[in-house]
């Protein structure tokens, strides 16, 4: 080959390359920002241009290059992408199978079309290999902005069922395709590539009507989870109601008591019965200590469902400190800070509960940066996350696993934030980042 035919191939080998790596990012969403994202997508591409270019150049089995560039992309995406391990495989799974069906079907088609063998529009560089690259990958372009456009629902909602049944197929499609583009290879008899060709078509056509059927399934299991969350939240929301009612009507019989105690004070000390006086205001002050407001900002719906839920815990013999250094933004709705501050304090007040000593919670709220910060701590004596690690709930109804979990993340994500679960020593933890409103 000459310069200008071997820059061609190297341009070519290095757009397939930027393609692969773009494709399961996006599938799967980076992990991290900045300098190292672009790093670690940057070396997982020239890692493949390099296997492409070494495969160009030196005789291996047609499958080799193939099974190194899909072992760079699945390490590439456990160190630099988010999401569970089976979807990261079935993206690159999936990117792998439509590119070997699209340059199988580009090189029988066109070898069809130009009346020229398989072989040698592998092996002999021309406008044949030219026509047939460039089609191949404009095609690969486009068929890769179709799947991640049809991938429009939560990858990491969908159960694990789900993506073993999707990730079989594609798996099947790689080996047939290796078996038929060698049977092509080594075999000129016109017949038997059309016959070839046409079931390289079927194998398009199953794994497209699969990948539609799954998408389905995993869009109506969604639907299912969001309902399953919308009557979660209501059930939260009456329940916090309810609860907040019940406090306002305590307080305000503490309030009317508390008239009745005051007269009775002031009756005693103008009687001059001082002990009689000092016992009454140790009632109040019993009083107050029992059903007493912690908190006061300016925003009414926290102040009601956090001081309930202090106050739920101090029922019931958890000790609980605050520190309220920053006020939430207006732009936070009522309802999502009684889901998400309900949905925290249950969850820090069950885990006390559980526990025989040592009972004790943490409300701390914050700026950092352009962000609110809030952090729900509890105490544990044992690990959560080890045991316990998706959070999932350990109560009998197994239907809302970990919904209370989920209802926290969706509305973080809502307010353009982020989460985080973290233990240390006997410390559980949930540090949340708000991005905070901009004036």
């Amino acid at each position: 080959m000459n310069n200008t035919e071997i820059i061609f191939e190297l341009s070519i080998s290095l757009f397939e390359s930027y393609l692969m790596i773009e494709f399961i990012s996006k599938f799967n969403g980076y992990k991290y920002l900045g300098s190292k994202k672009n790093i670690l997508f940057i070396s997982a591409v020239i890692l493949l241009f390099v296997n492409i270019t070494v495969a160009n150049y030196i005789e291996v089995f047609i499958e080799i290059p193939s099974y190194i560039a899909f072992v760079i992309m699945i390490i590439y995406s456990i160190i630099a992408l988010r999401g569970k391990f089976l979807v990261k495989l079935f993206s690159s799974i999936i990117f792998n199978v439509v590119l070997i069906l699209i340059n199988s079907f580009s090189l029988f088609i066109l070898g069809m079309i130009f009346n020229v063998s398989v072989e040698d529009m592998i092996t002999t560089f021309g406008i044949y290999r030219f026509v047939c690259l460039i089609t191949s990958k404009l095609i690969l372009f486009y068929i890769s902005r179709i799947i991640l456009k049809l991938k429009n629902y939560k990858s990491e909602e969908t159960p694990l069922s789900i993506w073993t049944s999707m990730t079989i197929i594609p798996i099947l499609t790689i080996f047939i395709m290796v078996t038929i583009t060698e049977s092509a290879v080594f075999n000129n008899d016109t017949r038997i590539t059309f016959y070839l060709l046409l079931s390289i078509i079927g194998l398009i056509l199953i794994n497209i009507i699969i990948y539609f059927l799954f998408m389905r399934l995993g869009n109506e299991y969604e639907i299912i989870k969001e309902n399953e969350l919308l009557k979660y939240n209501n059930m939260l929301r009456n329940k916090h109601s309810k609860e907040i009612k019940e406090l306002y009507k305590e307080v305000q019989t503490m309030r009317h008591d508390m008239k009745n105690q005051i007269i009775s004070i002031c009756s005693s000390i103008q009687d001059e019965n001082f002990n009689k006086a000092i016992d009454y205001a140790n009632g109040i002050i019993e009083n107050i200590d029992n059903t007493k407001k912690f908190i006061f900002t300016k925003n009414d719906m926290f102040n009601a469902i956090v001081n309930n839920k202090l106050s739920e815990a101090n029922y019931k013999g958890i000790k609980t400190s605050y520190s309220i250094n920053y006020e939430l933004d207006q732009r936070i709705e009522d309802v999502d800070i009684n889901i998400l501050f309900g949905n925290l304090f249950d969850n820090a007040i069950e885990a006390c509960e559980k526990l025989k000593n040592n009972k004790e919670i943490t409300l701390v709220i914050d700026k950092k940066r352009d962000y609110i910060f809030i952090e729900v701590k509890n105490t544990i004596d044992k690990s959560i996350l080890k045991e316990n690690p998706n959070l999932l709930t350990t109560k009998h109804n197994k239907l809302n696993h970990g919904i209370g979990v989920k209802s926290i993340k969706k509305i973080v994500e809502k307010y353009d934030g982020i989460i985080n679960y973290y233990e240390k020593g006997n410390i559980f933890s949930c540090n949340i980042l708000l991005l905070e409103e901009k004036a």
